[in-house]
């Protein structure tokens, strides 16, 4: 009896294995799909199964991103209490609309409010660095990025009716987008994506029109900034947020190791979360 019970333990977890790979072998591209930075964002949804309204981020628009990013962070300014403002006023000058700006202001006060917390501190390169009080438990975090989100959004003062690429309407809490979510597409081998620079986290959330998001891309990426270089240097793809088990947000990634067995790339998935 024993010997049968061992043989059908072994059966069921080599069960729940091949049905995993089965799972994560159909969200991720085929094996024989290197990277392709030139993909169109119809493409990329095609090529990883992801709904249509799903926002994408290009691999050419992450070069452009990162271009913003630095352009608008030169107006970033460090005030005596450790948080952050942004001196400048005309868009123009960078080259992004005034939508875009008030959507990145929105996201400096999200990082001000994590500053405040104890969270985040700035160093002298304006790059964000994790602070004593930042919570090792991923439901404070979510908590706490929650509770600050609605204070933001609280403090809109733009309504829609205000003008015709205005924001979110006052004391309306960001939209989440659970079952959408945002898409982006980026090659660390290519880029050089500066993970922890103030100025990243609020212009990547502004390029989806969700400043509100600023203060969860910049402790994904700023907290993970060693991850992202290693495992996309050869290209891949994240589809964020994503609800997970337990109320938590997680984010599915597709990266791409071209040296596998037999001299084959292949596409591995992964789950991260705070």
């Amino acid at each position: 009896m024993k010997r049968y019970a061992k043989w059908i333990v072994g059966v069921l977890l080599l069960t729940q294995l091949f049905s995993f790979s089965a799972i994560a072998a159909l969200a991720a591209p085929g094996p024989d799909q290197a990277y392709n930075p030139a993909l169109s964002p119809d493409e990329i949804r095609s090529q990883l199964n992801v709904p249509g309204d799903v926002d994408v981020l290009t691999d050419d628009q992450m070069s452009r991103l990162i271009h913003v990013c630095h352009a608008v962070g030169a107006y970033l300014v460090r005030n005596a209490d450790g948080t952050l403002s942004l001196t400048l006023q005309d868009p123009n000058r960078v080259g992004v609309s005034h939508a875009f700006l008030r959507e990145y202001r929105t996201g400096l006060e999200e990082i001000n409010a994590l500053i405040r917390r104890g969270w985040l501190t700035v160093d002298d390169q304006f790059n964000l660095q994790p602070a004593p009080g930042l919570p090792t438990n991923a439901t404070e975090i979510e908590q706490g990025l929650t509770e600050v989100e609605q204070a933001v959004a609280g403090k809109a003062v733009f309504r829609t009716s205000d003008a015709p690429d205005a924001v979110a309407p006052d004391a309306v809490a960001p939209d989440h987008h659970y079952s959408r979510g945002f898409l982006f597409s980026f090659h660390s081998g290519r880029h050089h994506i500066p993970y922890r620079y103030a100025s990243f986290g609020p212009t990547f959330a502004s390029f989806f029109h969700q400043g509100y998001y600023t203060g969860r891309f910049s402790l994904l990426f700023g907290l993970h900034r060693s991850f992202f270089q290693r495992t996309f240097y050869y290209g891949g793809y994240g589809y964020i947020p994503h609800r997970a088990y337990y109320n938590h947000y997680g984010y599915n990634l597709f990266y791409y190791y071209p040296y596998y067995y037999g001299g084959y790339g292949r596409w591995y998935y992964t789950y991260l979360w705070y």
